[in-house]
């Protein structure tokens, strides 16, 4: 009897276990630490970088608003080109099961059309939104960073 028991319960434990994670949609929600950074793309530093900085205070009000989106930036490889991020991003994010939002990526483009210092792209996975931001110094066009958000609803 007391087998039968534990038999059930670990039956339970399983059956319940399946049920979880097939109403999660198969997992938790990604991390901007899941999210690979381009090649050659070195992290912005808090105390290192205005940048940084900035989006550390972004995270916090919107935290204190309630929304849950993380930020990050980075410095890019003086050679790098918006074609060769985006491409990197697509592939990458499309083999983890990201999509992009054709209404949403036209008006990102549109926005950032015959403006060579800030491209923007964005992609969907579940419940999330990751916006991807190049911005090029208009007074050093060698200069690029990076600036990746991550919402989660």
């Amino acid at each position: 009897m007391k087998r039968q028991s534990q038999l059930a319960l670990i039956v339970l434990s399983v059956l319940t276990m399946i049920i979880m994670t097939a109403c999660a949609g198969g997992g938790a929600p990604a991390k901007l630490a899941d999210i690979p950074a381009f090649t050659g793309a070195t992290e912005l530093k808090p105390g290192e970088s205005t940048i940084a900085d900035t989006l550390v205070k972004n995270m916090q009000q919107n935290q204190a608003l309630g929304a849950n989106i993380e930020q990050k930036g980075f410095s890019l490889p003086k050679d790098s080109e918006w074609t060769q991020i985006n491409g990197f991003y697509e592939e990458k994010l499309k083999a983890s099961g990201w999509s992009t939002n054709a209404t949403i990526n036209n008006v990102m483009a549109q926005a950032s059309t015959g403006n060579d210092m800030v491209k923007m792209a964005n992609w969907q996975k579940g419940k999330q939104n990751l916006s991807i931001i190049m911005v090029t110094d208009p007074i050093n066009p060698d200069t690029k960073q990076l600036i990746m958000s991550l919402a989660t609803q």
